[in-house]
């Protein structure tokens, strides 16, 4: 029996983006002052991004890295002054960042288990990124 999944898949992303959209005001709340900009932390995105990009030959997405990559060089003078770490933030920061990766673990936990039910044939897959790796 293969269920199809569109609908669900829709839904799922439907909840997450009111997810996003709650922890975006969340954030907005939490932080009163503007935090400047972590292009150490751009660096690095943008070599994981340049390096999935050219795994998964999607090269629209190699030039976004490249462009981030050249932004985070050109102000390499500021990666130690903008450093976010863990120490610093206090403790609503401390909850909002743990309930960010917990939602982002969830969601690449919600990946795997659609890719394995895909792989068992229990679903197909019609759209999306899941489609490249089934």
């Amino acid at each position: 029996m293969v269920m199809d999944i569109e609908a669900s898949l829709v839904v799922v992303a439907g909840i997450l983006f009111l997810l996003l959209i709650i922890f975006g005001l969340a954030l907005k709340r939490v932080r009163k002052k503007q935090i400047p900009s972590d292009y150490f932390a751009l660096f690095i995105t943008s070599i994981v991004w340049i390096g999935l990009s050219i795994a998964i030959a999607n090269y629209k997405l190699l030039i976004i890295g490249v462009i981030f990559l050249v932004i985070a060089l050109l102000n390499k003078g500021k990666w130690k002054a903008n450093r976010q770490v863990w120490k610093k933030f206090s403790r609503k920061e401390l909850v909002f960042h743990t309930c960010v990766l917990a939602v982002f673990a969830l969601m690449l936990l919600f990946v795997f288990y659609y890719y394995y039910l895909a792989s068992k044939g229990v679903i197909t897959i019609k759209f999306g990124l899941l489609r490249l790796f089934s």
